[in-house]
């Protein structure tokens, strides 16, 4: 018989499901606009460290660990596949426009690191960063070497560059362990995003369906097995060297902003015009400012959790 308290119970799961589902949403849109951070995204939503207990339970717990993250899952891939498609018209109509308000999301993130290492700043510290920056700066002249396009993809996958796309895979995991860093702005630089972004609509659209398949299976491996490992290492640095790995982390961000703009060069010197260029500022406003009062909102709302809880112990003493 079905008693009311098992009823109770199950609309109460099932309630949780929905809203992580919605929550994952959220978090997929994230994962696929350059700049904004799903860490983040996950932190704000309040289910960043339930994910990564989940995680980190999966074997042990792996029933209660799967109804969490399931819907989370679920709702990720929602959001990222909703996004595919316009994402990939406007950086064929007007790149400038899109980048501009990527970059704005981007650099509106960057006092949320500097947070991590305020009155901590060293010689050491802004050397880690100017050598995360030159890193960057390296990698987008060998990446425009590279020359990636769709084509190149489908048409000469090959082991090295399938070891290539399973490396951009686990690099883009660090979005969702690491809140700051966006698997997007990662894959742009890598001289990725364009091409993958193109195949996964084909795929949506099941043209070449199996050579598209071929080109997402090393990097759904690699953001895979990299979200478990990067989240054991990303532990330990943090752990043992939390200012030291914000700097490196701080001079990455700030090294991609030229990157990015680099590698899109040529399609932007092909389609910009006045009006794109007043609309990029504007929209370059508006992504800082939504981007940088996301991070006001989250740590407003940490604080007052914080100072609640301060009260409640002061209250039982």
């Amino acid at each position: 018989m079905i008693t009311g308290d098992y009823m109770k119970n199950f609309f109460i799961k099932f309630k949780t499901a929905i809203i992580n589902f919605i929550k994952g949403i959220a978090i997929g849109i994230a994962m696929i606009v350059p700049g904004v951070s799903g860490g983040t995204l996950a932190l704000m939503l309040g289910i960043y460290n339930d994910i990564l207990d989940s995680i980190n339970g999966l074997f042990k717990h792996f029933g209660k660990s799967i109804k969490t993250l399931l819907p989370i899952a679920l709702g990720g891939l929602v959001g990222f596949l909703a996004l595919v498609y316009p994402i990939k018209i406007g950086l064929e109509k007007c790149p400038l426009i899109v980048i501009t308000l990527f970059v704005g999301l981007i650099v509106g993130g960057i006092p949320t690191l500097y947070r991590k290492v305020h009155k901590h700043e060293s010689v050491k510290g802004f050397s880690l960063s100017i050598i995360a920056i030159a890193f960057m700066v390296g990698t987008c002249f060998l990446v425009s070497l590279l020359n990636f396009t769709e084509t190149t993809l489908l048409e000469n996958l090959n082991f090295g560059l399938w070891m290539y796309l399973f490396l951009a895979g686990f690099i883009i995991s660090l979005a969702l362990v690491l809140p700051g860093i966006s698997g997007s702005m990662m894959l742009m630089v890598m001289g990725l995003y364009t091409a993958v972004l193109s195949i996964i609509s084909k795929a949506m659209h099941f043209e070449s369906f199996g050579q598209c398949v071929m080109v997402i299976i090393p990097i759904a491996l690699g953001a895979i097995i990299g979200f478990f490992v990067i989240s054991f290492i990303m532990s330990k640095l943090l752990k043992h060297c939390e200012v030291g790995t914000y700097f490196v982390i701080i001079g990455l961000v700030i090294g991609s902003i030229g990157t990015i703009y680099y590698l899109s060069a040529q399609s932007i010197a092909s389609t910009a015009n006045p009006i794109q260029i007043v609309i990029s500022v504007i929209l370059f406003v508006i992504g800082f400012a939504a981007s940088f009062f996301l991070d006001y909102y989250f740590t407003k709302k940490s604080k007052d959790i914080k100072n609640k809880d301060i009260e409640v112990v002061e209250m039982d003493k």
